[in-house]
């Protein structure tokens, strides 16, 4: 009985060795494998770190480069006279000064004699303005205001004259006209004829009083 317990544990003694024998084995293995495995580590960090210097070189270092360093794109030439004189469009001519030929014709307005065509000068009671309504080439007299030279038409031509009126003096000459008229005065607008001449007149209070005469015959 004896000898079948000593071989029971002589057995199991050497199964326990086996086992033992089997599991230092195994972390042999296992520590190999560790020590390879910190070897495929540094080889995939040191690529790793040359693709990321890679990149940075490609990409970030030139977004982040300062403003003075990066080349800038060429800027636009300024467009050439000849363009410019196409994209501007034309200036409105301003109105031009009375010329040496219209000085002349405004002389001839006040130089002209009552005898010159053989009418006599008639007095309509409209101040500075008889001698210019007595001369039948005059076909329109124009005041925008007061203090503003009056302006007539002769022979198809607009001439300033020197003449400047009040604005007492304007009111005047539009009341003469509609006591002529025999028309009654009315404001704000008013328009009358007498004697082949037709007045239009806006009266303002806040804006003043323009006219217009022009000659209907």
């Amino acid at each position: 009985m004896q000898e079948k317990v000593n071989a029971a544990l002589r057995i199991l003694k050497a199964v326990r060795r086996k086992n033992i024998k089997a599991e230092k084995q195994e972390k042999e293995e296992e520590g190999k494998e560790e020590k390879e495995r910190p070897g495929l580590t540094e080889e995939s960090k040191e690529i790793t770190e040359e693709m990321r210097k890679k990149l940075e070189s490609l990409s970030i270092e030139k977004e982040a480069a300062p403003l003075y360093k990066r080349k800038l794109p060429p800027l636009p030439l300024p467009p050439s006279p000849k363009s410019l004189e196409m994209i501007s469009p034309p200036l409105p001519s301003l109105p031009s000064s009375p010329s040496s030929q219209s000085l002349q014709s405004l002389r001839g307005l006040k130089e002209r004699s009552s005898s010159e065509k053989g009418k006599e000068f008639i007095s309509l009671g409209f101040r500075r303005l008889d001698e210019l309504l007595n001369d039948k080439e005059v076909k329109t007299i124009q005041c925008d205001g007061a203090n503003i030279p009056v302006k007539v038409t002769r022979n198809n031509e607009v001439i300033e004259t020197t003449i400047m009126l009040t604005e007492e003096e304007i009111k005047s000459i539009v009341k003469r006209f509609a006591e002529l008229a025999n028309t009654e005065l009315t404001e704000p607008a008013f328009s009358a004829r007498f004697n082949g001449l037709e007045i239009s007149a806006y009266i303002s209070v806040f804006r003043g009083t323009k006219f217009i005469i022009r000659r209907t015959e």
